[in-house]
């Protein structure tokens, strides 16, 4: 299992994607009023994509598949969800209405492809591929159209996150041998490396402020959410607990995160405010929910 992906129990269709050692899921915070939170679970036996309020309440299922569809991402205008799902029989990066309407599929390489993140313009939208033997980091146009590859080494490069003024953006990379975060241009000019530890970090998720990042890190042991600088520096820790907490997402006020946790024995999805304080649970099962993300309130 790969340094990029999280330690937990995982449904089948994500259990595979941790045995290729794919990295998780990435997220942005667009500035504005809080909306829904979009997130995943296995409730009906495989992976789909669910909506709700940011108190937990209104738990509306939007995908309905035999399949995994899952990681789903907003729009900057709240109106539509990116996400990855294997209906085509291969790991591909889908947009749908935000009601789970006109699923349109929008990559069809023959590699995996998935992690979508949109751009504040909501013009372009990053993602991951193996179409070039190992993970890099590409951008496409929101139909699907002149697909770029930006990043190119021999290392897994993944969680790409554009900053809310889109002028750059966050991945986690392998190329110092473990996970560390690292930052570019939105052309793919300019990497540079973050955080600097022997543990894994990643998942990073921009908050709507554009000053800082929340991201999750094992450098403690356990997966734990921690807070800095958009430069790496002035490290937070936010949570502690002896299991992990994973995948954080800013909320558009800048005043929430909400994140999953298997504080209480499965992954369920909890927020707290923007310091790690006052932490709510919003999902209730006993099976998997997580890789949440806010929309901004259209």
């Amino acid at each position: 299992m790969g340094s990029m992906t999280n330690k937990r129990t995982l449904p089948p269709l994500v259990a595979l994607i941790a045995l290729l050692a794919l990295p998780g899921a990435a997220s942005a915070a667009f500035p504005g009023k809080n909306g829904k939170i979009a997130f995943d679970s296995t409730r009906d036996g495989d992976s789909e994509i669910f909506a709700m309020s940011p108190t937990g309440t209104r738990q509306r299922q939007l995908t309905t598949n035999t399949i995994g569809d899952l990681r789903p991402v907003w729009s900057p205008d709240g109106a539509q969800l990116a996400f990855w799902s294997d209906r085509p029989g291969n790991h591909d990066v889908h947009t749908m209405n935000a009601d789970g309407s006109n699923v349109r599929q929008l990559t069809t390489s023959a590699g995996l492809d998935g992690d979508p993140a949109w751009s504040p313009d909501g013009r372009t939208i990053a993602f991951w591929s193996d179409r070039t033997v190992d993970f890099e980091i590409f951008t496409m146009n929101a139909d699907g159209s002149n697909q770029v590859q930006l990043t190119e080494n021999d290392a897994l490069d993944g969680d790409p996150v554009y900053s809310p003024d889109g002028k750059t953006i966050v991945l986690t990379s392998e190329v110092d041998g473990d996970g560390e975060l690292f930052r570019m241009n939105a052309d793919g000019t300019g990497l540079r490396q973050l955080t600097h530890n022997g543990a894994a970090d990643g998942d990073a998720d921009w908050c709507a402020d554009g000053r800082s990042l929340v991201f999750e890190s094992n450098r403690d042991g356990d997966y734990e959410i921690f807070r800095a600088r958009s430069n790496g520096k002035g490290t937070v820790r936010l949570t502690r607990n002896g299991v992990d907490d994973v995948d954080p997402a800013c909320s558009p006020d800048g005043k929430l995160v909400a994140f999953g946790s298997k504080r209480d024995g499965d992954f369920d999805i909890y927020r707290m405010k923007a310091n790690g304080r006052r932490v709510i649970r919003l999902t209730r099962n006993r099976v998997q929910d997580g890789n949440a993300d806010w929309q901004r309130r259209p």
